[in-house]
């Protein structure tokens, strides 16, 4: 089995990529006694402590102002009670003692024996500042001119649309609300909405909502995927928001295109269609349409923030739970998934088999040939594994070479045959040489097969069962299958 010290390096490995190299402020707390585990240097940045203090005795309530410890008691209750994930609003103190609005993303996770509270902040502070401005200026236009008051009152409905993206759990739920509610006649009722989004060289066609216009000017049509190295009107609208962002605006048909804009890049663009009683009322007041176009920038800089947040949140949870090599799950995973599955196998009687797999000379290959190639082949060996298991199998790096293959409701009979077919791929595949192409590697498999049966009572013992087979296969006849001594009531079941 891995080597404790070995599985710390790679944990630690981990966190300088996903922590330390981090813009937003990040850190970890023991759930328990809510003293820092680990913090960043913008988040030592941020709350004016060094990472030093931090780490040496400083609690997360520390940080807290004292009229908010009682709402920071309730949030530590709701976690106790199963969120376990979550986003909101919330101020902090630094170390001057001046409280910061910030907005807090936390998620709740096992690492071995206790849980920590993996999170991040965001200084919201100029966000406010905006809100404040914001209906400063709404208040201004709602007086000014009461023949723009559908106006003002479509735009008193931005702060709260952009606080309803900080909800959102995935970034296909957030484009479906925003289009939602960009086209709802109680907010802000545009009759047609259209978000894409950059992949590569290309548009993607995310979601739409209202009436979809057949044309707008200049041959406007929506498809699927737009190049934006075409001549396509919405192609040329985003070159142009990469050089200067600059609002599209057709006007004979009403059609609004605006750049979706993250911190640093563009991630895509929103295309609005506004009601031509509205439009005239921009026309006749040029005040208003650029206090308008102020709002609209600052409603689509939101949607792009918020579609950045959630993709390094999701790029956050993919690091905490993915083998960084190969791509598969890791071993915390493997960890916690297989002991789920082993209680629920348990509990209703349910079929459960586990395969421990462990390439043989890798060392040799490593040794001769150097750990780039041993790289290569054990990404490979990965690819291997995925593409021979079911969608309800986990295949996990558990160190090493060595890898495991959860298999719910699966049987002795059942597991030998997947050990079997994974073991022919992996013995004919080809495997890639870097320093003599056309002389590719062949390699061998061993594996030890466990079964899940009434003499078993942990999960550790499965996981024990496993990896002394595997040993045994490996001491006694390498890339061969070892089974378990099971009774023939298991056998059959």
């Amino acid at each position: 089995m891995k080597n404790p010290t070995a599985v710390n390096s790679a944990g630690t490995n981990l966190y300088k990529i996903a922590f330390d190299d981090c813009n937003d402020p990040q850190y970890i707390v023991n759930f328990d006694t809510l003293r820092f585990i680990a913090v960043n240097r913008s988040f030592a940045a941020i709350s004016g402590y060094s990472e030093k203090a931090l780490l040496s005795g400083l609690k997360y309530s520390d940080l807290v102002p004292a009229e908010d410890l009682p709402r920071f008691k309730d949030i530590i209750k709701r976690r106790k009670t199963g969120v376990h994930s979550e986003r909101y609003s919330f101020r902090i103190k630094t170390r001057s003692g001046k409280i910061m609005p910030v907005e807090v993303s936390a998620h709740l996770v096992k690492l071995d024996q206790h849980y920590a509270v993996i999170g991040s902040w965001r200084d919201v502070t100029s966000r406010q500042v905006w809100e404040k401005n914001n209906r400063e200026k709404v208040s201004e236009l709602a007086l000014a001119n009461n023949r723009i008051l559908l106006l003002t009152e479509k735009i008193k409905d931005v702060p709260k649309l952009t606080s309803s993206l900080l909800k959102m759990p995935t970034e296909e739920h957030l484009i479906k609300h925003i289009c939602t509610a960009l086209c709802d006649r109680r907010q802000l009722n545009y009759e047609f909405c259209a978000i894409y989004l950059l992949n590569e060289h290309y548009l993607d066609y995310g979601y739409s909502k209202g009436v979809r216009p057949r044309v707008c000017r200049n041959e406007m049509t929506l498809p699927p995927r737009i190049d934006i190295r075409k001549n396509h009107t919405i192609a040329k609208a985003f070159r142009n928001f990469l050089a200067d962002r600059n609002i599209f605006w057709d006007s004979a048909k009403g059609c609004i295109i605006l750049p979706l804009a993250g911190r640093e890049k563009i991630l895509g663009l929103i295309l609005l269609r506004i009601n031509p009683k509205e439009q005239e009322l921009m026309e006749a007041n040029p005040a208003a349409k650029k206090g308008y176009y102020d709002v609209l920038e600052t409603l689509t800089n939101s949607i792009g923030l918020a579609i950045e947040n959630i993709r390094l949140s999701e790029a956050l949870k993919i690091q905490s739970i993915r083998d960084g090599l190969t791509g598969v799950f890791n071993r915390r995973y493997f960890e916690n998934t297989f002991t789920e599955e082993f209680q629920r196998a348990k509990r209703y009687k349910r079929r459960l088999s586990l395969l421990f797999l462990d390439l043989d000379k890798f060392k040799a290959i490593n040794d001769t040939y150097g750990h780039k190639q041993g790289d290569i082949i054990l990404r490979e060996v990965a690819g291997l594994l995925q593409r021979n298991s079911r969608k309800i199998d986990s295949v996990c790096r558990y160190g090493g070479d060595e890898f495991a293959v959860i298999l719910p409701e699966t049987d002795w009979k059942g597991a030998s045959l997947k050990a079997r077919n994974i073991s022919t791929h992996v013995q004919t595949y080809r495997f890639t040489n870097i320093t003599n192409p056309k002389n590719p590697f062949r390699i061998a498999i061993s594996i030890g097969i466990s079964v899940l049966s009434d003499a078993i009572n942990t999960a550790d013992d499965m996981i024990i069962e496993s990896d002394k087979l595997l040993f045994k296969a490996k001491k006694r006849n390498p890339h061969a299958l070892r089974r378990p001594n099971l009774p023939p009531a298991v056998r059959s079941r």
